[in-house]
């Protein structure tokens, strides 16, 4: 009888977790999944998991509402709100390929091709035709119009790229930092503290204001 019992809570035991980690399963993922070790599709991560979801492999979204999302942002004034301060409930390790992106509340650590990118941490090389709002990134990241955050770490090239603590290049047609260490390339370079050098047009930093280049 003790035998029997053994078993069956070690069969108990292995279906629990064959159901918490799958190689497979569609977005927004249902609760009880811990760990995907290969490709989830869908339109998105929005489901409340007590436990953080971790995707490691290919995450692919097609939220077709994705353009909306992106227009009501800019219409809205929110294309420099990043998140601060959120719990993570999505990490993605691996390669993300969405129409849209991530909402918040995720840490993407790879390669990241979406509309735009709105994530607690991005890691890796992020390319996005609108707007990247990360709290913090490392790495190469590369958007049409908007790269803002609190920290940064590494390259950053969009129209406007805006970042409290900044520590690598910032390349744009505007580029704002309070406090940089490293280089901005652009028409206006504007930094409170600076260790570095400004290359622009109008340079301003908490020293001096200088035209084509400051430090």
């Amino acid at each position: 009888m003790k035998t029997l019992i053994i078993c069956l809570m070690s069969l108990i035991i292995v279906a629990t977790q064959a159901q918490e980690t799958r190689i497979f399963s569609l977005s927004p993922m249902t609760k009880n999944i811990q760990k995907v070790n290969g490709l989830v599709v869908g339109i998105g991560h929005f489901q409340e998991p007590d436990h953080v979801q971790t995707i490691n492999g290919v995450n692919l979204d097609v939220m077709v509402f994705s353009p909306l999302i992106t227009v009501l942002a800019v219409m809205h004034g929110r294309v420099y709100d990043y998140p601060q301060d959120e719990k993570t409930k999505v990490v993605s390790n691996g390669l993300n390929l969405a129409i849209g992106g991530y909402m918040g509340d995720v840490e993407h650590n790879g390669l990241s091709v979406a509309l735009y990118n709105i994530a607690n941490k991005s890691t890796g090389l992020g390319i996005h035709p609108a707007f990247n709002l990360t709290e913090k990134s490392v790495g190469t990241h590369i958007s049409a119009f908007v790269n803002a955050g609190k920290y940064s770490q590494g390259l950053n090239v969009a129209l406007y790229n805006r970042h409290e603590y900044m520590t690598g290049v910032q390349i744009g047609v505007i580029n704002k930092s309070l406090h940089l260490k490293g280089i901005q390339i652009g028409l206006f370079n504007r930094s409170k503290t600076l260790k570095g050098l400004q290359l622009g047009f109008i340079n301003s930093n908490g020293k001096r204001t200088l035209p084509f280049i400051n430090f």
